[in-house]
């Protein structure tokens, strides 16, 4: 089947997931649902054979949790975005820290980064949904950081142990907003409880002050408790809250 037919207002289908994942997949867009619109984002899903949906769902709207629930959406994520003011930071260079420094990425980090999202984010919506290979959602991982490097993101900073790459953070200053965003911060397993993500937030939050944002915000996963202490400890507090949905369609043939 070639392109969808162009979708109602409340769906759109995600050229790039389907593209990646080998799947037709679209987004259910509002994320507070009455009944009538949950059935029109179905029908059109099914008349275009949408293998999977997404669904996020505001968390104080149960409404829409019960009805995705009722119409066999799967719960795959809880998503906390938490933020915190730059106004009063102090802007610094960080210095080398015993065998530790953060510096900028280097194209001879790609390889060693992509290695480390790739055993960093396991807790996603993309590993708890089983009709997505665990190879395929560390892939993505994969691509989030290569990509990153190569202009996604504003910047990618690295942390470097002993002469090697051991972690990352990837920033972006969104023009007109004076809002700076943690996208991916990732370290090397054998790296990890030695203090590297802390100073990769700390020199984050000072690029972005640096680049004009006056709030950090960051989004996680509610199942992530080392990252969410890691954002806490660094002045961060929990601004909003919500729920990934996923459904597969009975026609899809299933899991990868």
């Amino acid at each position: 089947m070639g392109e969808p037919a162009p979708a109602p207002a409340t769906c759109r289908y995600l050229d790039w997931d389907s593209h990646f994942f080998q799947r037709r997949i679209a987004r259910l867009l509002p994320t507070r649902l009455e009944p009538q619109v949950m059935e029109q984002a179905l029908d059109w899903c099914r008349g275009q054979e949408i293998d999977c949906l997404y669904f996020l769902a505001a968390g104080d709207h149960p409404l829409s949790s019960r009805l995705a629930c009722q119409h066999g959406f799967i719960l795959v994520d809880t998503r906390l975005t938490l933020e915190r003011d730059l106004s009063s930071l102090e802007i610094e260079t960080v210095a080398p820290s015993g065998d530790a420094w953060v510096r900028d990425w280097q194209p001879s980090d790609i390889p060693a980064l992509s290695d480390i999202a790739a055993h960093s984010f396991t807790q996603t919506r993309f590993h708890n949904d089983p009709g997505f290979s665990r190879e395929r959602a560390e892939a993505l991982y994969r691509t989030w950081i290569e990509t990153s490097c190569q202009g996604y993101a504003d910047q990618v900073l690295v942390v470097v142990d002993r002469d090697t790459p051991a972690g990352f953070i990837t920033l972006n200053v969104h023009a007109g907003q004076s809002l700076g965003s943690i996208a991916l911060l990732g370290v090397a397993q054998a790296s990890r409880q030695r203090g590297l993500g802390s100073r990769l937030v700390s020199a984050g939050l000072t690029w972005l002050a640096a680049h004009g944002a006056v709030r950090a915000a960051v989004v996680t996963a509610g199942a992530n408790l080392p990252a969410l202490r890691l954002y806490q400890r660094s002045g961060f507090h929990l601004s909003d809250f919500s729920l990934w949905f996923h459904k597969w369609f009975s026609h899809t043939t299933g899991p990868e």
